[in-house]
């Protein structure tokens, strides 16, 4: 899988967030982060490489019947599900994060349209929880390496569903971060 990738200097909505080999924090170990908010108030956004064990009518009995993935999306409110879609024409509150990609919406007009048959399975993907930071928190750890912050240039839903989109991701950085995916996992292996 081949990304166009540009590195920026700054995280923005929409950007995405590859941590560093050795972050140190297990929450975000070889994570692929989606900003969905970055402003004044802070930053948030869901790790999108993290498949969570359960399935959605695990957590959502009452919900139709749905075989769309559940990721873990970060540590914050994890007793909470938030969802990331490709339907923002159909979802109304739908929060537009970059061209194609949105987040949130009224849930019961989710429930309709899943009963009806029009999002399905490669329209969506839910998270259990969040990923945030605090005014400023996230450029000090940008500054620090702890992420590397990229643009790319066109990336479908269904292309953030991949076990090794951070290796794929930082492949093509065209940036020293390039090499973080070849450190072993422990760095004790060294």
């Amino acid at each position: 899988m081949a990304f166009r990738i540009h590195p920026l200097l700054e995280p923005k909505k929409g950007s995405f967030l590859l941590a560093q080999a050795y972050l140190g924090d297990p929450n975000f170990e070889r994570s692929v982060v989606l900003l969905t908010e970055h402003n004044g108030d802070g930053s948030l956004g869901f790790v999108v490489n993290r498949q969570a064990s359960v399935s959605l009518n695990q957590i959502l009995p009452d919900f139709p019947p749905l075989s769309a993935p559940v990721f873990m999306g970060g540590p914050v409110e994890k007793d909470h599900l938030f969802y990331l879609h490709n339907k923002g024409d159909l979802i109304p509150k739908s929060q537009k994060i970059r061209r194609g990609l949105y987040w949130g919406g009224e849930y019961s007009a989710l429930k309709e349209l899943v009963a009806q048959g029009l999002v399905g399975p490669n329209d969506i993907h839910f998270y259990l929880g969040y990923s945030g930071w605090s005014i400023g928190q996230l450029e000090s750890e940008v500054k620090m390496h702890s992420w590397e912050v990229i643009d790319v240039a066109s990336i479908g839903l269904n292309e953030l569903r991949n076990a090794q989109l951070w290796t794929a991701m930082l492949r093509n950085t065209g940036t020293e971060a390039a090499y973080w995916h070849t450190a072993p996992e422990d760095p004790q292996w060294n």
